[in-house]
């Protein structure tokens, strides 16, 4: 899964569109017994079409703010696939994944005889 995303965003990367967006709402999504804020972002696309995605990274609390002006990365076939163009927001999912596989691994390994 880690692997599959980190290639998504590398391809989005190397053969995307870039534009500037604007933040425009948070999306309130609730996770157990936590709360996520994830960032949607208006932008035009290379064919001056009007897009909006949410951003799969949250925060605790509402990030950037409204109004906000960010990057935008998107992929030039399929402009609704979207992501703000910083690391954090590009980055930070296959990280997670991929560090949780290798833990997974490692307590799998342990395990067996």
């Amino acid at each position: 899964m880690a692997t599959w995303l980190g290639v998504r965003r590398v391809v989005v990367l190397v053969s995307g569109g870039r534009a500037e967006g604007t933040v425009t709402e948070h999306e309130r999504r609730d996770h157990d017994e936590s709360v996520g804020f994830h960032p949607g972002v208006c932008f035009n696309d290379h064919e001056q079409k009007t897009r909006f995605f949410v951003s799969n990274t949250g925060w605790s609390h509402p990030r950037p703010l409204i109004g906000t002006k960010v990057k935008v990365v998107y992929l030039r076939t399929n402009p609704d696939l979207a992501f703000i163009g910083n690391f954090f927001h590009l980055w930070a999912a296959p990280a997670a994944l991929a560090v949780l596989a290798i833990f997974a691994f490692a307590a799998a390994a342990k395990v067996a005889p």
